[in-house]
This record gives C-alpha cells, structure tokens and sequence, in this order.
C-alpha cells in the first residue's frame, strides 16, 4: 500500500529530527573529553595550565574575593613552605617564586605540576567546602 503524501512529510519530518539529535549528541559527547570543570572559586591559575613558562616563573593561584581562603601549594609533590609564599590577603591570590635560598630554586625544565589545597579560613582544613586543584605547565 503506497504511503500518503502527508505520511511520507511526516516520515521526512522524523528522519531530519533523528538526524539533527544525532549530531548534536555527537558534539555533546566529543566535547565532553577535555579537561574537567574548574572550581568555580578559582578566579586564575598562575601559569595557565598547559602554558609555557620560564624556569623562574611566578606561581599560583587567584580564588575569588570572599570568603578568604587559607591555601597549601605543592610544586611537583613538594610542599612550599607558607613563609615563601606571598600571599595578598584582599584578593586571594597566593603566589610563590622560586629562587636561590628557596625550597625549590628553580623550575625543573619540562613538565612541572602545581597543586592548590584551599578552604575557607573561618573553616576547617577538612570541611565539605575544601577545594584542590593540579595543573601542569612546561618550563625551559
């Protein structure tokens, strides 16, 4: 039995839909691949992760402005002592620069890793509301 014209714009109208959901299924999914959602309190990573930086870049981390953060950097599995780190309380930023005398005097050049552990300074270091981070730069 030959379809009708109108079921045959509907049969039409189907495929186009399926096809136009399959696509769009497809880039959700490829574009869920990359690198997990940042913690919407980081403001900046000091590198950029992925960046390419000199051995004796600054780094660190921006949070956003309140609550303040009590924040731990590690450098490639060493944790950086708080009295080298420098840290502007009115913005949460917390940076470090290695250098001579330093606990790290300079970047390894190649891969290098950052971790960031913070919490709210009015909280405990193992409240719901502690936050980490690693990100990794090249340097040379």
């Amino acid at each position: 039995m030959p379809l009708t014209p109108r079921k045959q714009v509907v049969i039409a109208a189907l495929a186009v839909a399926a096809g136009i959901a399959s696509i769009t299924t497809g880039v959700m999914l490829r574009g869920s691949t990359g690198p997990p959602p940042i913690d919407p309190r980081i403001e900046r990573l000091i590198p950029a992760a992925q960046s390419e930086v000199l051995t004796q870049e600054t780094l660190g981390i921006d949070l956003i402005d309140t609550p303040r953060f009590k924040v731990e950097l590690y450098l490639n599995g060493i944790r950086i002592p708080n009295e080298e780190m420098i840290e502007v309380a009115s913005t949460n930023r917390v940076v470090y620069r290695s250098g001579a005398g330093q606990t790290i005097e300079s970047l390894r050049a190649d891969r290098n890793c950052l971790r960031a552990v913070f919490h709210p300074l009015a909280q405990d270091p193992d409240s719901a509301d502690r936050g980490e981070h690693v990100w990794c730069f090249n340097a040379s």
